[in-house]
């Protein structure tokens, strides 16, 4: 829930351009223990002033007025936390899902020059041959891309392997 108001307020505030995601989720999810930890050390000691029983659906129904002991906290911890996954979503996962983007498409104009095949085909052959150290598995080979020669294999999988070992140019 905390993470999916963290993207409602960077929406609202226009954090990213309109109909784009600010993927800052990405990198919360990969520091999930400090993530977790963090809010802990926020929450547990409030719950001394909360006054709560479970409800029959198993929820939780709070009894007192909470929003005092919510306005004072120090959210020092939790903003600094943000900050720095911020700071990860800028400098590390954008440009690389920037790279990977760019790999992606140089591999599809490739393939498309090379032989006429749906885009979700090609989506599939990229990401097959990605997850297989550049290799089109014999079983994907034998299930959905039997329509394909060895000849066109072998090109494709360069293909894409040049694409996606490519240097920043």
């Amino acid at each position: 829930m905390h993470r999916a108001l963290i993207h409602q307020i960077l929406t609202e505030r226009s954090f990213a351009p309109p109909g784009i995601v600010f993927p800052v989720s990405a990198i919360m999810l990969e520091h999930i223990e400090e993530y977790q930890r963090v809010l802990r050390d926020f929450t547990l000691p409030l719950m001394h002033g909360i006054q709560w029983r479970p409800t029959e659906k198993g929820n939780v129904e709070v009894l007192n007025d909470t929003a005092d002991i919510y306005r004072y906290g120090d959210y020092t911890a939790i903003a600094e936390f943000l900050y720095r996954s911020v700071e990860q979503t800028i400098f590390k996962l954008l440009p690389k899902e920037v790279h990977y983007l760019t790999c992606y498409d140089k591999a599809q104009k490739a393939i498309g020059n090379r032989i006429e095949m749906p885009a979700n085909q090609i989506r599939d052959l990229i990401m097959f041959i990605t997850q297989n150290d550049m290799k089109l598995s014999l079983h994907r080979r034998q299930k959905e891309f039997s329509a394909l020669s060895d000849e066109e294999v072998k090109a494709i999988e360069s293909d894409v392997s040049r694409a996606f070992t490519m240097q920043d140019e």
